[in-house]
C-alpha cells in the first residue's frame, strides 16, 4: 500500500522484500547478463550474476506497517500525522500523499486493497479499467498541464481534498 499509493522509488532489495523479484543483479551487471542468457539457460548463468543486497529499508520500517494497518487513506494519514513527530519520514510520506491526487490516492489504495483477492488475470483486468477511466478523468489532465505543460507543479485536483472524495466517484475508476 505504501509503494501503491505514494509511488515512490524503490530499491532492487525493496522489490524482493515486496515479492516483485526473488534475485538480485546490480544493474551495472543485466547487460553482460541479457548477453549470458542468450546462449545458456537460466538455472546456469543466474548464479553467476546474483549478488547479495542490502536490507530493505522498507522490511526495517516498522511506522509503514502501522500507518497503512488502517482500512482507509483518512485513518493512514492520520496515523502517519501521528507518528510524525518521532518518523520523521511518516511526516514525509503524509505530505507526500496530500500532493497527490486525492481520488487517484482513494483509487490506488482500493485497488491494491481488492486486488489480494483476485487472480493475475483480474487483476490486470482491473488495472486495465482504472487506466482507462483515469486517462478521462479530470485529474489526469490537471496532472500532464501541470507537469509537463505548464510545468507550474501546481495541480488543481477536483475534489482536491480526500474528504470530498466519494466512495461512489471511486468505484466509477473501476467500471469497465
Amino acid at each position: 500500500l505504501h509503494a501503491g499509493t505514494t509511488g515512490i522509488h524503490f530499491s532492487g532489495s525493496d522489490g524482493i522484500h515486496l515479492g516483485l523479484a526473488d534475485t538480485y543483479v546490480p544493474s551495472d551487471s543485466l547487460e553482460d547478463l541479457t548477453h549470458a542468457l542468450t546462449t545458456e539457460p537460466v538455472e546456469d548463468v543466474l548464479p553467476n550474476y546474483a549478488q547479495d543486497f542490502e536490507p530493505s529499508a522498507l522490511a526495517e520500517a516498522d511506522w509503514i506497517n502501522q500507518a497503512y494497518s488502517h482500512h482507509n487513506v483518512t485513518d493512514v494519514l492520520a496515523a502517519l500525522d501521528d507518528l510524525a513527530g518521532t518518523v520523521p519520514e511518516a511526516g514525509e510520506t503524509a505530505e507526500l500523499l496530500r500532493s497527490k491526487s486525492p481520488t487517484m490516492v482513494k483509487v490506488a489504495f482500493e485497488a491494491i486493497r481488492r486486488a489480494r483477492e483476485l487472480t493475475l488475470e483480474e487483476a490486470l483486468t482491473q488495472e486495465y479499467a482504472i487506466t482507462m477511466n483515469a486517462l478521462r478523468s479530470h485529474d489526469f489532465r490537471e496532472g500532464v498541464r501541470a507537469q509537463i505543460i505548464d510545468k507550474d507543479r501546481t495541480p488543481q485536483w477536483n475534489p482536491a481534498a480526500l474528504d470530498q472524495v466519494s466512495d461512489e466517484l471511486v468505484s466509477h475508476y473501476f467500471a469497465p
